[in-house]
């Protein structure tokens, strides 16, 4: 079943994860601005968030934290600023930071999702599909009720037609009802 489920490597700038990838989610190619705080010691770095997706990112830093370390990142987009707490997992001085987002919710999903069909230039049925199957694929599970939310917003916003809303609905129906 894992073979339907692939998605291409590639989907304009929309990354989904190969299963020997330890990630979850897809992942966009961005150039956003970054700021990744230690709590404990009040240690800041600044650098550019290169790839995003709903479970994380990775950081071009010079100066880096050690794997494990519980960090808050913020990351900003035209004046939205998204904040989330995380854990470095990956860590290499001079290089940057792949950091793995704690529990979202469904507000920060929704936001995620909407900077995802914005920045990649795709369709929402695209980035919906890769994140899905990617998922899916990983064993992960998919909120229904996000991505329901999402699907509207896009059509409030004139991103999606309605038409196109509708098949989105009643794909991810289809996807629901096979749980």
């Amino acid at each position: 079943m894992a073979d339907a489920l692939e998605v291409p490597r590639k989907v304009g700038t929309i990354t989904s994860v190969e299963q020997s990838d330890r990630r979850k989610d897809l992942r966009i190619g961005v150039n956003l601005d970054g700021e990744i705080e230690e709590p404990n010691a009040h240690a800041k770095v600044n650098g550019r968030v290169t790839d995003l997706g709903l479970g994380g990112c990775y950081v071009d830093v010079m100066t880096v934290f050690p794997v494990g370390t519980p960090v808050l990142a913020r990351i900003s987009r035209e004046g939205q600023l998204f904040q989330v707490e995380a854990e470095v997992k990956y860590s290499k001085q001079g290089l940057g930071m792949g950091l793995a987002f704690s529990k979202l919710t469904q507000e920060q999903q929704l936001l995620l999702m909407g900077w995802a069909v914005e920045l990649s230039g795709g369709t929402f049925g695209e980035v919906k599909a890769a994140t899905v199957g990617t998922r899916l694929a990983s064993g992960g599970e998919v909120e229904p009720g996000v991505l329901h939310k999402l699907i509207k917003i896009l059509t409030h916003k004139g991103i999606l037609s309605h038409s196109e809303s509708d098949q989105v609905l009643r794909e991810l129906k289809k996807l629901t009802q096979k749980d």
